[in-house]
């Protein structure tokens, strides 16, 4: 699907990518992945235990949101702002795009 563990490449994003004020101890947002353990019916976080999912990316992005706020800064490569989930990056560069592309 849209969401498929396949499209996921966090590689895309390590160049635009800086550790926040309070990263807890993380230093690339690889490292949330850490947190992601495989079932045999999907995907847990290994913190709260408590967010399933049937796709690593969407239990990654809970990883991130829910337990490490603010951790990382992600920038946009078109206007450069900065934001502080790769979910809020996603959403931005939709309508960033948007906006560039009617000039």
């Amino acid at each position: 699907g849209q969401y498929g563990d396949s499209s996921y490449d966090e590689s895309q994003y390590s160049h635009s990518v800086v550790p926040a004020d309070g990263g807890k101890g993380l230093s690339d947002p690889s490292e949330l992945e850490q947190f992601v353990l495989k079932e045999h019916t999907g995907y847990v976080c290994s913190i709260c235990s408590v967010f399933r999912h049937n796709t690593k990316h969407h239990v990654r992005n809970h990883v991130e949101s829910k337990h490490f706020p603010n951790s990382f800064l992600y920038s946009c490569p078109t206007c450069s702002k900065e934001v502080s989930t790769r979910k809020a990056l996603e959403r931005h560069k939709t309508t960033c795009k948007k906006q560039f592309n009617m000039y």
